[in-house]
C-alpha cells in the first residue's frame, strides 16, 4: 500500500534536515514542511484539515510540546510519527515514537538473542542519544531504558549511583536476568555485551556504523543510517521504534531511579554549552558540572557535664 503524502513539522533546521530526507526518498510524497516555530501546532491543523489521510512526522522542540501534539494527533487516522517522547504520555498506541537506537539493523539480531533464552547477564552503557549529545541525563536514561524494554518486559529497578550530573549507574533485573546499566550525557554511543553459556555476545554504535560481536567469530562492522533517516523509515518501512505505552513503562522507570537514589535527576541544560554565563549578560564561569545535593551536616553528640568539684 502506497504511504499518503507526508506532512513534516519541526522547528528551524530540524524542519530542513527531514525535509531533505524526504526530497530523497523515493517512496515520500513530501506535501509541506512547517516550521513550529512559525506556525506552531495550529500550522498542522490546519494542513491536515485540508489533507486528514496525510502521514505526519513531528520533531517537536522538548517533552512538553510533544504533550501537546500528541493530544492533537490521537485521533489522525493516518501514519503518525513523533520525536521527542511527549511529558506524561497517555494511553494509547495511535502514533509511533522515534527511537533511534531501535531502528539499528542490529536489533533483530539482538531480539533473536534474547528469546533463546540462554542469557544470563547484561551490561548496557549509553553515551548521548542516537541524535548526538543529551541535554540531560534523563533523556539519556529515557533512551537507555527504551533499550531494555525492547529486549525484556517485566523490569525492576534494585538501585542506582549518580555519580556527577553526567553520569549514573542502576541496577535492574530484567525477566530474571541482572542488568548494570551505566549512562552518560556526553557522547553518541551504545554498547550492549550479552553473556550466554557460550560466551558473550555484542551490539555497538556510534552513530557512524554498527557492530555485531559473537564467540569465535570475527566482529561485523555495517554502517549506520543517519539518524533523520532512520526516523523517516519509521513510516516508509516497516520498522519498529517505540509506542506511547512503552514511554509510559519508561517513565516509570526513570521515576523509580529517583525513587532510589532519594532525588530528582539533574536538570537540563538551559545554557548551550560553551556560550558560559554571558549568555545571561553576566561574568564568571559555569562549572563542568554541578554539586549533588549536599549531605546532612553530623548531628551534634552530647556529652554528659563533668563536675570540677
Amino acid at each position: 500500500m502506497a504511504l499518503p503524502p507526508l506532512l513534516l513539522a519541526a522547528h528551524g533546521d530540524g524542519a530542513r534536515r527531514w525535509a531533505e530526507v524526504a526530497k530523497r526518498s523515493r517512496q515520500v510524497e513530501l506535501l509541506a514542511a512547517i516550521d513550529l516555530a512559525a506556525g506552531g501546532v495550529e500550522g498542522i491543523e490546519e494542513v491536515l484539515a485540508a489533507r486528514p489521510d496525510a502521514a505526519i512526522a513531528v520533531w517537536a522542540a522538548g517533552p512538553r510540546e510533544a504533550a501537546r501534539v500528541a493530544e492533537h494527533l490521537k485521533a489522525h487516522p493516518g501514519p503518525a510519527l513523533l520525536h521527542p517522547p511527549p511529558a506524561r504520555p497517555q494511553p494509547g498506541d495511535h502514533l509511533q515514537l522515534v527511537h533511534g537506537w531501535l531502528t539499528l539493523s542490529g536489533v533483530g539480531a539482538l531480539e533473536r538473542l534474547f528469546s533463546s533464552r540462554g542469557v544470563e547477564s547484561v551490561r548496557l552503557e549509553v553515551r548521548g542519544l542516537p541524535e548526538g549529545a543529551a541535554p540531560g541525563i534523563t533523556e539519556a536514561l529515557q533512551h537507555a531504558m527504551t533499550v531494555v524494554r525492547r529486549f525484556g518486559r517485566d523490569v525492576a529497578v534494585e538501585s542506582a549511583v549518580l555519580a556527577t550530573e553526567h553520569e549514573l549507574s542502576v541496577e535492574l533485573t530484567v525477566d530474571g536476568r541482572p542488568w548494570h546499566v551505566k549512562v552518560a550525557v556526553r557522547g553518541r554511543e551504545l554498547d550492549l555485551v550479552v553473556r550466554t553459556r557460550e560466551g558473550e555476545y555484542g551490539w555497538a554504535s556510534d552513530g557512524v556504523s554498527e557492530t555485531l560481536r559473537r564467540p569465535r567469530a570475527e566482529p561485523r562492522a555495517i554502517p549506520a543510517l543517519p539518524w533523520e533517516e532512520r526516523c523517516l523509515r519509521q513510516i516508509t518501512h516497516p520498522v519498529k521504534g517505540c509506542t506511547l505505552a512503552d514511554a509510559r513503562e519508561v517513565t516509570r522507570l526513570v521515576d523509580e531511579v529517583e525513587l532510589q537514589l532519594g532525588r530528582r535527576l539533574p536538570p537540563d541544560h538551559v545554557i548551550p554549552r560553551g556560550s558560559g554565563l554571558a549568555a545571561l549578560g553576566l561574568r564568571g564561569e559555569l562549572p563542568d558540572a554541578a554539586p549533588l545535593a549536599p549531605t546532612a551536616p553530623p548531628t551534634p553528640t552530647l556529652r554528659p557535664s563533668t563536675s570540677l568539684g
